[in-house]
């Protein structure tokens, strides 16, 4: 099945346009760093993953060191293909004396590998995929994450502002070539990452509720499905759903008892597991701009609706597709003629 925002790229194809992407973005990153400080660590060795997805051609570079003027960076600087995970690291002089590490010029010699099931030995050259031999680090690149799906660009800014977090000197770059909106959406994800590891949804839920006195917290619910993010045009920024405390307590006020719409402790606390099985809607009407779902609840024909504005701005630079209100409705008064189901 073919999922795509510009009619042409697959699902699987724009996956590897994004992570290519993100890789040569933070590669560069690492090249203007490692150049401002080649006086002290003027040695540059390349480290390629060596798991079963590496290619036998970036296999035989690993472990190769040369000095960061050498021409073999030229054609070999990753990412050297589609995917590519090497890395290169700086090291000094006194590292590269301490290790023992040949430096040698020139082209390298082709590396001896062995077939793990027939044993037959195939000399490798070396070297980056075809198109692909040119210095990714000195070109000057910003991408254009916003043409990506919203799911697919919040796992790679999870996966690359993680990587930021334990090489900070390679930051200062990487905030060059992101726009704005994408630096502010990685410390989202980041921000939600550490959430989610915290007191946990339901004590949140506890608190507030207890409290009913709002003090602007913001909690991560989930994510937007992967069917829903196939359908919905524009993509929202994020994948990511969100509820923040005023609305939380809104959620279960008196007044709202009063008609009957107010959801118990328990059903708000069921919201994120619904997500990913509940029936999604969008309206109909321009003029709104919400995505809706809605969950029957088949213990006594009722339904648990949900309505979530997509990238809704919540902070200075937050912004999330935030949970706007919920309700328990009866089926019959559903108007479905004013959503579309997903």
């Amino acid at each position: 099945m073919t999922a795509n925002l510009d009619g042409k790229l697959s699902r699987a194809k724009l996956d590897n346009v994004y992570r290519t992407n993100i890789q040569s973005a933070y590669q560069a990153g690492r090249y203007a760093q490692m150049s401002r400080v080649t006086e002290t660590m003027p040695w540059w060795r390349y480290v390629a993953v060596q798991d079963d997805r590496t290619r036998p051609e970036h296999m035989a570079l690993h472990g190769i060191v040369r000095r960061y003027d050498d021409p073999f960076w030229r054609t070999r600087y990753p990412p050297n293909g589609f995917r590519c995970r090497c890395t290169v690291r700086p090291m000094s002089d006194a590292e590269v004396k301490r290790y023992g590490y040949d430096t040698g010029e020139g082209e390298p010699d082709p590396v001896d590998m062995v077939d793990e099931v027939t044993g037959e030995i195939t000399p490798v050259i070396g070297q980056a995929d075809e198109g692909w031999r040119i210095n990714a680090g000195e070109i000057c690149w910003q991408p254009e994450l916003g043409k990506f799906r919203a799911d697919l660009k919040q796992a790679m800014l999870a996966s690359l502002g993680l990587a930021l977090r334990d090489d900070p000197l390679a930051w200062p770059q990487i905030k060059r070539r992101l726009r704005q909106n994408d630096l502010d959406d990685m410390e989202t994800v980041l921000w939600s990452r550490d959430t989610k590891t915290g007191q946990g949804f339901g004590n949140w839920v506890d608190g507030v509720l207890e409290t009913r006195q709002p003090k602007g917290e913001l909690y991560p619910v989930g994510n937007l499905p992967l069917r829903v993010l196939r359908k919905v045009e524009p993509q929202p920024r994020l994948a990511l759903v969100t509820i923040d405390d005023q609305r939380l307590s809104h959620l279960a006020r008196d007044v709202k008892a009063g008609r009957g719409g107010a959801l118990t402790a328990d059903e708000i606390k069921a919201i994120p597991s619904m997500l990913q099985n509940a029936r999604w809607f969008s309206s109909t009407r321009n003029e709104i701009d919400y995505v809706f779902l809605a969950q029957m609840r088949l213990s006594d024909g009722k339904w648990l609706m949900v309505v979530i504005h997509p990238d809704y701005k919540l902070g200075t630079n937050l912004v999330a597709n935030n949970i706007v209100t919920a309700s328990v409705v009866k089926a019959e008064d559903l108007n479905m003629g004013m959503y579309k189901e997903l």
